[in-house]
């Protein structure tokens, strides 16, 4: 279930910042924990996802890039700025995705700074936050130059990097799976849950649009991104945001 993306250069900047992790923390749940995450947080995933989760009684993360919400919202089907407040008014969570939506290392770290800042400031009148917010990384490109402007920012980062979160773990490269319409498959997903049920840990699931046909292949049909939240539910593993998962999990604030 996993896609190959970007440079040479990008996936070696990926592992390069997977072997060297700097500070970790424990992840040792009591009972496993499911996230559902989205990037760039498309219409249909505030219409369709959200009431998904809902009805399995969870919520999700949606992670926002300002400049894609405020000016390229109608043109890419993304969730307007009020359906952003709506969002954070039911419980879900939101967090960053950087404001220009570009790959971390195309930034100086003093740009990708005033852009984080940026961000910021679009994300706080969405929702009044004040405490330390979650990132996902841009088209899932970490930056081994950029891990410590993110550690100074962000409770969390999340990578596209597939893998349980457990034991010993980078804050700011946290493992996700992705789920895409073209590589759907439920026995993948159960796979990934016997894993989770024999050690308990905390996996994160990532997508973008909530719809059939998805464009380019970034998201899941409704039919099956309910699929996947259902078989979450069904094994009675607890589905919490980010920010609630590392509350869960003891991390401080």
């Amino acid at each position: 279930m996993t896609v190959k993306i970007g440079t040479i250069g990008d996936r070696i900047a990926n592992r390069l910042s997977r072997a060297f992790p700097g500070p970790t923390s424990e992840i040792a749940p009591a009972r496993p924990i499911v996230s559902f995450s989205f990037d760039d947080a498309p219409r249909s995933a505030w219409r369709d996802g959200a009431a998904i989760l809902e009805a399995a009684g969870g919520r999700g993360t949606y992670y926002l890039a300002g400049d894609l919400i405020l000016n390229h919202a109608r043109e890419l089907d993304l969730t307007p700025a009020e359906g952003c407040v709506d969002l954070a008014a039911r419980g879900h969570e939101l967090g960053c995705h950087t404001f220009s939506h570009v790959k971390l290392a195309s930034m100086s770290r003093k740009a990708l700074a005033a852009d984080l800042d940026r961000n910021e400031r679009f994300l706080r009148e969405l929702d009044g936050r004040t405490a330390r917010r979650n990132f996902a990384v841009p088209y899932t490109m970490m930056s081994p130059g950029r891990q410590a402007l993110l550690r100074s920012r962000f409770r969390s980062s999340r990578s596209g990097w597939p893998a349980v979160n457990r034991g010993m773990t980078n804050l700011q490269g946290l493992g996700a799976v992705e789920l895409r319409q073209s590589l759907f498959d439920p026995d993948a997903i159960a796979a990934w849950l016997d894993d989770l049920a024999r050690r308990p840990g905390w996996l994160i699931f990532f997508t973008h649009h909530v719809r059939d046909n998805p464009p380019g292949d970034y998201g899941l049909s409704p039919q099956n991104f309910e699929a996947a939240v259902n078989a979450v539910a069904a094994r009675g593993f607890d589905i919490l945001t980010v920010d609630a998962a590392l509350d869960r999990i003891g991390i401080a604030r």
